[in-house]
């Protein structure tokens, strides 16, 4: 997840910003002596002893590159909670609807308690939905079963 003002420079294209990830991602995870510790026995057989980041460091299997400011369902919006709102209203937007016998269910970073404006928090609220919706259908079968 890239944001503006550094997601501007990854206007081109979807490959040279699969590029500048990577480069991010070695300088974070990948260091000189990752391949092993098989490594130090073959320097003095001509085996090198650092990784050459291009060579070793692996491509992703597969990649999806949005744009968060031209995807027309997004347009760059995010939620926020403005000036003197309270949490409850949260709780207000994630109800299940008709609160009796729900039959719709809301999810996403909007509905977080936890994480509004975070994927961590669209994930969460995705399981409590789906928890909410097993309830459901368990309080149904239970009335059926009547």
């Amino acid at each position: 997840h890239v944001w503006p003002p550094y997601a501007e420079d990854m206007g081109g294209s979807d490959e040279k910003a699969v590029k500048d990830i990577l480069a991010v991602l070695k300088g974070m995870f990948w260091k000189k002596d990752n391949k092993s510790q098989t490594t130090d026995a073959k320097k003095g057989e001509g085996g090198g002893g650092e990784c050459d980041d291009d060579a070793d460091f692996p491509d992703p299997v597969d990649y999806v590159v949005s744009r968060w400011n031209s995807d027309p369902f997004a347009m760059c919006s995010y939620s926020y909670l403005k000036l003197g709102a309270v949490w409850q209203q949260i709780e207000h937007l994630f109800a299940p609807y008709p609160s009796k016998d729900p039959q719709v269910f809301f999810a996403g970073e909007a509905t977080s308690l936890e994480g509004i404006q975070c994927v961590t928090g669209a994930h969460k609220s995705g399981e409590r939905a789906a928890r909410a919706v097993m309830a459901a259908m368990a309080n149904r079968r239970r009335g059926a079963a009547k």
